[in-house]
């Protein structure tokens, strides 16, 4: 048989051999992919685990639903029909229970965080911060965020709040777009806590290259996570993707480095800049200025817009809320941090969205470094795994009626005869768990009490009925936020609140 067809190949011109080479290298690849997919299904360390065959053995199919913005929305289907444990790659488990909790990101194993490479995301900051690092930085840090501290910018932040009441107002009733003013509100919020001066989002009433950037990069970052899961996209996503990636990027730092640099010419005010100035080299002011701005400002204007939505959706809870706090202020100015701690059912409200409208509603994975047991089971060195925070407060596994938006579950928790009293709270954790869970949650938490009942205490929402499906959304590293157009109906009809 060979000796017929050599002597063909040799009849061959040069040429035309070169053109034979990249159908030889595809069918290379093919044949490749064919042998590695059925390792990966019938021979990989992993392959007790369930999940679905051909997004297994052919990666790219996966890769296609997180490209889409759908992953997080197909990892609850495969939950669904596979279990509180799925195998969604070739090297990659999904868990959504409370116990994966404790177990991948708790302190017992610290497992380390995905390390990335050069398309767009610091190495500098506490977020990405290897364990010895992120534990100095992180303790620099941490007097910034106790209550005392923030007890401190309550004058400030309530500036900024008092200015989204007033941009509200001057909507005259109107349907306008929520998302676009608890971003400017958020945005500026964090921007002055962090340079010490307005970014003039709501002064100006309008948006900026740096915020919309912002959210371009927050698409992004699916997109990187992936060069780490296939060479070959990878490569792909590095020859198309990789120079906008790093032109996005480049910019945001850029304008980042110019105002730390515009910060460190100003006197100590209390802000997080005070804490770290001359603690941390710039190069960590920079990347934790970047890490501020993303994790302080979206998320908590994704989890104001969510908020807003499911109130106008679920009549009962928004008149519950709405009750609650226009009964405990007479006036405008008792709405302070203090005061909103005390409004049991709006903390209810707010957890109940944290839990259905989660600001980070993908999996922060992680990866092991040595056999480790999670949730019972030994896990292979190597092995990417996460709990996806959407997955598993939407999971009926851990929550009664958990599509439902219904606050009195976080009420009820003690009550044998409430339908709530065998839900698993501790299966919702929006701020993460362990040693590198959220540093500014109290912050958030005092932030959206205040937000919330400054607008609900001036103003009745109506949600206009082209936004009545707006939680079907597509997700990145967030959701994508389409507008969400309400009517922000004055109580007062221009009086002063």
């Amino acid at each position: 048989m060979f000796q017929e067809i050599l002597p063909q190949l040799s009849a061959l011109k040069i040429w035309q051999l070169v053109a034979l080479l990249p159908a030889a290298w595809i069918a290379m690849e093919v044949l490749q992919g064919v042998i590695l997919g059925f390792y990966n299904v019938f021979f990989h360390p992993l392959r007790h685990f369930r999940g679905n065959s051909w997004e297994i053995g052919i990666p790219l199919l996966w890769h296609r639903h997180v490209l889409r913005g759908t992953a997080s929305h197909i990892s609850m289907e495969r939950h669904d029909k596979y279990g509180d444990v799925v195998r969604i790659g070739p090297n990659l488990l999904s868990y959504s229970s409370a116990q994966a909790w404790r177990d991948i990101y708790g302190a017992s194993n610290d497992l380390p965080k995905m390390v990335f490479g050069d398309l767009g995301i610091n190495p500098d900051s506490v977020f990405l911060a290897p364990k010895g690092e992120h534990g100095r930085q992180r303790r620099v840090m941490a007097p910034a965020f106790t209550e005392k501290s923030i007890a401190k910018q309550e004058q400030l932040i309530r500036v900024y709040i008092d200015l989204l009441v007033q941009r509200l107002r001057e909507t005259d009733g109107l349907p306008t777009n929520a998302v676009r003013w608890f971003n400017l509100t958020t945005f500026d919020l964090i921007g002055d806590l962090t340079f010490g001066q307005s970014l003039q989002g709501l002064e100006n009433n309008a948006s900026n290259l740096w915020l919309d950037n912002l959210n371009k990069q927050m698409q992004f970052i699916p997109i990187i996570i992936l060069t780490k899961m296939s060479t070959t996209v990878s490569l792909m996503i590095r020859l198309i993707l990789g120079p906008t990636i790093k032109a996005v990027h480049a910019k945001q730092s850029a304008n980042i480095k110019r105002m730390v640099h515009e910060r460190l010419t100003k006197d100590d005010r209390g802000d997080f800049m005070d804490y770290m100035i001359g603690k941390l080299p710039e190069k960590e002011l920079i990347g934790n200025a970047d890490i501020f701005m993303i994790a302080g400002s979206h998320t908590s204007s994704v989890l104001l817009s969510g908020l807003a939505y499911w109130l106008c959706v679920t009549p009962d809870a928004y008149k519950k809320v709405t009750t609650e706090i226009r009964e405990a202020f007479s006036d405008g100015n008792q709405i302070t941090f203090e005061a909103c701690t005390k409004l049991p059912y709006l903390q209810a409200v707010i957890n109940e969205g944290l839990r259905i409208f989660p600001p980070v509603p993908i999996a922060l994975n992680r990866q092991t470094v040595a056999p480790t047991m999670i949730c019972g089971q030994m896990i292979p060195a190597g092995t990417y795994l996460g709990v996806n925070h959407l997955v598993v407060t939407h999971s009926e596994e851990n929550f009664h009626k958990a599509n439902e938006f219904i606050p009195e579950r976080w009420l009820e928790k003690d009550d044998p005869e409430s339908p709530f009293y065998n839900d698993k709270r501790d299966a919702s954790q929006p701020f993460s768990t362990g040693p590198r869970n959220c540093i500014g949650q109290a912050l958030a938490g005092y932030q959206i009490r205040l937000i919330c009942s400054k607008v609900l205490w001036n103003f009745d929402m109506e949600l206009e009925p082209e936004c009545s499906d707006w939680k079907e959304q597509r997700i990145f590293a967030s959701w994508t936020l389409p507008p969400l157009m309400i009517k922000f109906v004055d109580r007062f009809r221009g009086e002063k609140a």
